[in-house]
């Protein structure tokens, strides 16, 4: 069978140029709005990349496969092995089965899917942290069927291994598998394989000069414990800073604590709101104010809103089934290029603790 069977076909490739984003930019449990791949121009007017499936593997599978998703890096000359991208791909489709040892997502092919012979792929792309790349110990190669490479490489200098395997580009791989059971590892198509074009990942610079005094998200739960990232060009890591929430509306300020992230970044969570979010009052107004030295050298507007819970009976309502009349949140089919936030290349250089890199199992997202 699988020498007489064709590749699956790309037609709607993965746009060529994205905007790397760390998790902080978008995990949703911190009110990051969901960044996914989009795809470039195509005749479809498909959003995302989308593949279609030949009819041959339609009459053959009979509906009971699904496209397994792996980011790969680049073949060079430097370094003609293939390996599986160290950079997390994940997806908010609940049914899609993760790999996180290969850096693969399973998506089912559904009925729908099955009988248009198309599928579309929703997924994001996070750029890992300096501090996650020294926890990797090595780069996998990605083996096919039938191949015996073990050649791992060991990326024991950061520098180097992002200079070297070119981690800022990558191409995803589409293939087509199959699960005998739950409990066996998945039978994949290597005749099926087809790799997209190549990505690259746009770093967003930020320099004193040209852009001074950034902020994200102006917005977030009145509950508090929304990270907020801020770019202060005036601030001096050698010397003591204050950073607290001012209530214009009562008249007074809550401290809170943060962290360095870069000498010009800095990380905080905000503190639940003083002033209750109701019906009359559906957003509140406060600003975060930084010093140093008892001077003031940044200031910035931050609304609190509620964001999933009933403000017209305090009661929790599920996220998704009420939309709150002051949110401004964007829909995660918003554009990726609309008022973006663009922080440093060593901006998110915190420990961050991300479990998905220290284990290799198959699970559900």
């Amino acid at each position: 069978m699988a020498n007489a069977m064709p590749p699956l076909r790309i037609i709607a490739q993965p746009k060529k140029s994205y905007r790397e984003r760390y998790g902080c930019e978008i995990n949703r449990q911190q009110s990051r709005a969901q960044r996914f791949i989009r795809a470039a121009d195509n005749d479809y007017k498909f959003e995302y990349p989308t593949i279609e499936i030949p009819q041959e593997w339609k009459d053959t599978l009979r509906q009971d496969f699904y496209i397994r998703l792996t980011l790969s890096t680049i073949p060079t000359e430097s370094e003609p092995i293939r390996y599986i991208h160290p950079y997390p791909i994940n997806t908010e489709d609940t049914t899609v089965i993760r790999d996180i040892s290969t850096n693969s997502l399973y998506f089912r092919v559904s009925e729908n899917e099955f009988r248009l012979g198309r599928k579309t792929f929703q997924f994001t792309l996070e750029k890992l942290t300096q501090y996650m790349l020294r926890e990797l110990s090595s780069l996998k190669p990605l083996i096919f069927e039938g191949e015996n490479n073990q050649c791992t490489r060991h990326a024991t200098d950061l520098r180097s291994a992002v200079k070297r395997y070119r981690l800022e580009q990558s191409q995803l791989l589409f293939s087509i598998a199959t699960f005998k059971s739950s409990t066996e590892p998945p039978i994949i198509y290597r005749v099926s394989n087809v790799f997209s074009n190549e990505m690259i990942g746009r770093i967003g610079v930020t320099t004193d000069d040209s852009v001074g005094f950034r902020c994200s998200p102006l917005r977030g739960d009145w509950q508090g414990h929304d990270e907020i990232l801020m770019v202060i060009p005036k601030i001096d890591k050698r010397k003591p800073l204050t950073v607290y929430f001012y209530y214009p509306c009562i008249g007074q300020s809550v401290p809170v604590g943060c962290e360095f992230v870069d000498a010009k970044t800095i990380s905080l969570f905000t503190p639940k709101c003083l002033v209750t979010v109701t019906r009359d009052n559906p957003t509140i107004l406060v600003s975060i104010v930084v010093c140093q030295n008892e001077t003031e050298i940044a200031k910035i507007d931050f609304t609190y809103q509620a964001l999933n819970e009933c403000v017209n009976c305090s009661l929790n309502v599920m996220p998704g089934s009420m939309v709150s009349p002051a949110s401004n949140k964007r829909s995660i089919t918003d554009s990726e290029e609309d008022n973006e936030f663009e922080f440093p290349n060593v901006t998110v250089n915190r420990a961050e603790n991300n479990e998905d890199t220290k284990h290799s199992t198959i699970k559900k997202c």
